[in-house]
C-alpha cells in the first residue's frame, strides 16, 4: 500500500459527521501538506548524508634529525694548572726585591730577601747557649763519675751520686734543647730569602723594598710552566653532559694550529658576578707556541651522535596511553605514531627516531584530531 492510498483510506474513515459539515476537506489537505514534508526532509538527509565533509585545515612542522648537542664555541685563556702565592715564613722588612711581573724563573732563583741582622742574632745567641751547653754536659758528667767511684770506695753517699746523676741528666736534656735551638735559628735565617720552588713565570707583585711583612702574607704570585691549561667560562644555558665529548683548541694567533684537551676540573657553582661555570681543559700537546694569558677558541664537539628530532611542545598527543605524533600521509590522513621523548626544554622536545627524515605532523590543535581524518596543510614550520 503506497503513502497516498493510506492517507485517502484515513480520509473515508473520517465519521460522516465531520464529512457532512465540510471538515474531512480541510483534514484531507493537511494530512496531504504533512505528507510532503516528511518526504521532502527525507530526500534532504538522503543528498547531506552522500556529501563528504571538507578536509579539515591543519598547521604542520618538518621532522629534521641532528645531533643532541651541536657543536659549540667558546672564548678561552691559557693557563697555569698550579699557581702559587708565595710569602715569607717570617717577619721582617724586606731588604730588596729581585723579579717584577712577568718576568721567567727556575727553581731556586732568589725571589725577594728580608732584613737579616735579628735572625742572625737569634742564631748567634743560640749558638752560644749550645756551647754553654756542652760545657755544662761534660762538668755535670765528671762529676758524676767521680761519685760513682768515690761511692763503690765508701767514701760517698748514695745521695750524692743520685744528685750528681741527675744534674748529669738534665746537662744533656739542656744540650739537646740548645741543639735544637739552633737549628730553628739557621731555618728562620734562611726563611729570609724567598725562593722560587719551581719554573715559572711571576704573575704578580705585592711587595716593595722597606715594606714590614707578616709571616705568611702573600707578597708573590708565581704560575707554573710544568702543565697549562684552557680556563673557559661556560653560560647557563650550557649542558654539562656534553662535556664528555670531543674538545680542542686553536689559538688566536696561530689558527692553524690544533690542541688536543681533555676536562680536568668543573666547576659545580657559577659566578656571583657572571653566573657563569668555570671549566678547565688540560691540554695534552703541548708546544712552544702556549704562553701564559694567551686567548683561545675552544670548541666541544658531542660524543654521542646519536639523531634527534625537536618538535614543538603542541605536537605532543597523550590520552593516557602513551605520547604519540599525529604523522600527515601523502592523501592527506592522519596517522598516530608512537614517539619516545629524550628531554623537554623550554618550547620544544627532543624525540627518538620514530618518523622519517621530512615527515610532516601536526604541529598545532592535536587534541582536536582523530585517526584517519582527512585534512589540509595551510602552514609548514620548521
Amino acid at each position: 500500500m503506497t503513502m497516498k492510498a493510506g492517507i485517502e483510506s484515513d480520509i473515508h474513515a473520517v465519521p460522516p459527521v465531520f464529512r457532512r459539515f465540510g471538515l474531512y476537506k480541510v483534514l484531507s489537505a493537511l494530512v496531504g501538506l504533512g505528507a510532503a514534508v516528511v518526504l521532502c526532509s527525507c530526500d534532504q538527509n538522503s543528498t547531506r548524508a552522500e556529501v563528504p565533509s571538507p578536509p579539515r585545515p591543519v598547521l604542520v612542522t618538518s621532522i629534521s634529525y641532528s645531533p643532541e648537542f651541536e657543536k659549540r664555541q667558546f672564548p678561552a685563556t691559557i693557563t697555569s694548572r698550579i699557581n702559587q702565592n708565595l710569602g715569607f715564613r717570617v717577619t721582617g722588612k724586606v731588604l730588596e726585591r729581585f723579579v717584577d711581573v712577568g718576568q721567567a724563573v727556575k727553581a731556586g732563583d732568589i725571589l725577594a730577601t728580608l732584613e737579616p741582622t735579628d735572625f742572625r742574632l737569634q742564631m748567634e745567641q743560640a749558638q752560644a747557649e749550645l756551647e754553654a751547653a756542652k760545657e755544662n754536659l761534660e762538668t755535670a758528667s765528671a762529676a758524676k763519675q767521680r761519685n760513682l767511684a768515690l761511692h763503690r770506695s765508701g767514701n760517698a753517699p748514695q745521695s750524692l751520686v743520685d744528685t750528681t746523676t741527675s744534674a748529669a741528666q738534665e746537662a744533656s736534656s739542656r744540650l739537646a734543647r740548645a741543639q735544637l735551638a739552633v737549628k730553628l735559628a739557621e731555618n728562620a735565617l734562611s726563611y729570609t730569602t724567598l725562593k722560587a720552588d719551581a719554573d715559572g713565570v711571576v704573575t704578580g707583585v705585592g711587595l716593595e723594598q722597606g715594606n714590614v711583612i707578616a709571616a705568611g702574607q702573600s707578597v708573590l704570585q708565581l704560575a707554573s710552566m710544568g702543565e697549562l691549561e684552557a680556563s673557559v667560562s661556560l653560560p647557563e644555558s650550557f649542558q654539562p653532559d656534553s662535556l664528555v665529548g670531543h674538545a680542542t683548541l686553536t689559538l688566536w694567533a696561530y689558527p692553524a694550529q690544533r690542541y688536543k684537551v681533555k676536562l680536568r676540573e668543573f666547576s659545580p657553582s657559577a659566578d656571583a658576578t657572571t653566573r657563569t661555570f668555570q671549566a678547565r681543559f688540560s691540554i695534552l700537546n703541548i708546544d712552544r707556541n702556549l704562553r701564559l694569558g694567551m686567548s683561545a677558541t675552544l670548541t666541544i664537539s658531542p660524543a654521542d651522535a646519536t639523531p634527534v628530532a625537536r618538535v614543538p611542545l603542541s605536537s605532543l598527543f597523550d590520552q593516557g596511553s602513551g605520547i604519540g605524533l599525529w604523522r600527515v600521509d601523502s592523501d592527506g590522513r592522519l596517522t598516530l605514531v608512537p614517539a619516545k621523548v629524550l628531554r623537554y626544554e623550554i618550547s620544544t622536545a627532543l624525540i627518538a627516531a620514530a618518523l622519517k627524515e621530512g615527515d610532516w605532523v601536526v604541529a598545532l590543535g592535536v587534541q582536536k584530531l582523530a585517526a584517519d581524518t582527512r585534512v589540509r596543510i595551510v602552514e609548514k614550520t620548521q
